[in-house]
């Protein structure tokens, strides 16, 4: 749903083509991050049931993933308003 809205967003906004496409591709990289952190869930799943600290492990680091790639996101947003519409 984020992903659709966002799209919306960042085509309707008053920005040249390559910003627009900038800021669609990067929408790309949160869904990479969430589809590898789910990837690594499943695996550890399967691996084992039981409590396991290298597990758990896995499983936060693919959460980090995740979270890193939405700040990266953010950044990347907002950098590139700040240049389309000339704030600096």
């Amino acid at each position: 749903l984020m992903f659709i809205v966002m799209s919306i967003v960042a085509w309707s906004l008053p920005i040249s083509f390559g910003y627009a496409s900038i800021l669609f591709l990067s929408l790309f990289v949160p869904i990479m991050a969430e589809v590898t952190n789910s990837s690594i869930e499943r695996v550890v799943d399967l691996v084992t049931s039981d409590y396991h600290i290298l597990a758990k492990k896995a499983k936060d680091a693919g959460a980090t993933l995740v979270l890193l790639s939405l700040i990266f996101t953010a950044l990347i947003w907002v950098s590139v308003l700040v240049v389309a519409f000339k704030l600096v």
